[in-house]
């Protein structure tokens, strides 16, 4: 039998059923880099930031089988603000944790599941906890980039969800799937730090299922993703709306899963974020136009560590 004997067979024999292993308890350490490039009107580079952190996730409980809280712990952050220059640690950002959620609905009652009352209701109280970890830190340029990061940790974490929610995308390999529930999904990125009015609105979510890979020593699902012109508002305060910044986002990317545990292995985002900032000066209130070009990474590192 050739090979590609072999990977047709794979695919006429794969797994149907795609849920999240989710064992209380189990932790993973991973990696992830955030790359910041602001452009000036022709595209050139005008100032670089990069963010590097190396973080953890527990599950910490499982409310139903295909449901549970999860926990995130900073171990390590470094900012670099220039090529060949030094790493800074950010030892105000170790040992910040965050809350979130995993889950994996193969059937609509599991989903259905997801509203009820109870439910809901744990995973409410545990995913606000997010506003007492960012609320005590000042409003700097750091604490905003922290923030960007904790996002980007959490957008990983909501894609594998729903990927391992839509079985149509396994049924149909290289075919493009909207994934109704991301598409205009409303968020509030405020955390406590900014306005509540401050929100990240999706456009149309597609997603598709490439295949399977190896990375390192895990065999993975691999999917492509991408999401355009989604709204994004940022207000620092509900009093006073002169200054915010108003635009929208185009991102694509892949993840990796991993074929035993349905949880990310690898995980790529490719940003481009162009808005207008409102800056309040003495006379009236200036519009900054703001082009940044976003490029972030994550790996896993070790499981059970």
């Amino acid at each position: 039998m050739n090979l590609a004997e072999n990977i047709r067979e794979i695919f006429e024999k794969r797994d149907q059923s795609k849920n999240i292993q989710l064992i209380s308890g189990h932790k993973q350490l991973y990696k992830i880099q955030m790359r910041n490039y602001y452009l000036n009107s022709i595209g050139g580079i005008k100032r670089k930031q990069e963010l590097n952190s190396t973080f953890s996730r527990t599950i910490s409980n499982v409310i139903v089988p295909f449901l549970a809280l999860t926990d995130y712990h900073f171990e390590a952050v470094n900012y670099l603000h220039k090529e060949g220059g030094k790493n800074i640690k950010w030892t105000f950002a170790e040992g910040l944790s965050f809350p979130h959620y995993l889950f994996s609905c193969n059937k609509p009652e599991e989903f259905e599941l997801l509203s009820d009352k109870n439910i809901y209701s744990q995973v409410l109280k545990h995913c606000q906890k997010i506003s007492g970890t960012y609320s005590s830190l000042p409003r700097l340029p750091s604490v905003y980039l922290l923030v960007m990061l904790t996002f980007d940790i959490l957008a990983f974490e909501v894609f594998t969800s729903f990927i391992c929610s839509t079985p149509a995308l396994f049924d149909n390999p290289g075919k493009a799937v909207e994934i109704e529930n991301l598409s205009n999904l409303q968020n509030e990125i405020g955390v406590g730090l900014y306005s509540k009015s401050s929100f990240f609105k999706n456009g149309t979510f597609y997603a598709m299922f490439l295949g399977y890979g190896k990375f390192g020593d895990n065999i993975c699902s691999v999917f492509e993703y991408w999401c355009d012109e989604s709204k994004v508002m940022v207000t620092e305060n509900d009093e006073d709306a002169s200054r915010s910044r108003k635009g929208y986002s185009y991102y694509s990317g892949r993840i990796c899963l991993d074929v035993m545990t349905g949880l990310p292995v690898r995980g790529t985002m490719l940003e481009s974020y162009i808005a207008l900032q409102n800056m309040p000066d003495e006379s009236e209130t200036k519009k900054v136009p703001v082009h940044v070009r976003r490029n972030v990474n994550l790996e896993l590192l070790d499981s059970n560590y």
